[in-house]
């Protein structure tokens, strides 16, 4: 196994490397060792009594001075990064059965997308919707607009009674911001509908964009 020295020097000394050897003659292996331990001798430049350990050793004399080196596997795979506290995106995966029916797809703050599935006979159209209970609210549509005001921002209709997917027209860019600082947004290559797949009368999938700010 290839071996990197970390250097973490206990007590400081300055000592050109080439003037340093090491006496390894009575130097103690362990299994797994993670620390190199040597005594250094500053008016002979010579390194003893050199331990492998998993710790730190302590036994160098008065006269010497201690050196430590953490070893580090080059191998070793990086460590994990820490759980997510929460990201810009969100998925959603709907589902929606009868005329009329509706279902959140995405919130941020007041804002809110959802989608809403209409049935008239053999024309089935689900439709993505734009909505917020604050008042003064934009959409990329214009505004202000008023709390509860619904836009439409996609939409797709089928007619027959056979599974159709992904042919939905965007029919406005498809963002929204209130006054407090929320922003949220479903992009036309980040969503796909669907009609009458899996069971279902209505299908919305895809992942919505979320940024909270300061105004």
């Amino acid at each position: 196994m290839s071996q990197i020295f970390k250097t973490t020097i206990v007590a400081v000394a300055i000592v050109s490397p080439l003037a340093m050897a090491i006496d390894s003659g009575g130097a103690r292996a362990e299994t797994n060792p993670t620390y190199v331990t040597g005594c250094l001798h500053r008016s002979k430049h010579l390194i003893k009594k050199v331990e492998l350990g998993e710790a730190p050793s302590s036994k160098c004399w008065s006269s010497q001075t201690q050196l430590t080196w953490e070893l580090v596997d080059p191998a070793a795979p990086p460590a994990p990064p820490p759980p997510s506290a929460g990201g810009p995106t969100v998925g959603f995966y709907v589902t929606l059965d009868g005329n009329g029916t509706e279902q959140t797809l995405a919130t941020n703050g007041p804002l809110e997308f959802f989608a809403r599935c209409t049935i008239n006979g053999t024309t089935t159209v689900v439709e993505v919707m734009a909505t917020s209970s604050q008042d003064g609210w934009f959409s990329s549509m214009g505004g202000p607009h008023t709390a509860g005001e619904e836009l439409l921002h996609y939409s797709m209709e089928s007619e027959g009674t056979g599974p159709e997917y992904g042919d939905h027209s965007l029919r406005f860019e498809s963002s929204i911001v209130s006054p407090d600082g929320h922003f949220l947004a479903v992009g036309n290559e980040t969503m796909t509908l669907g009609t009458r797949m899996f069971g279902h009368d209505c299908l919305a999938i895809g992942v919505a964009t979320t940024v909270t700010g300061s105004p």
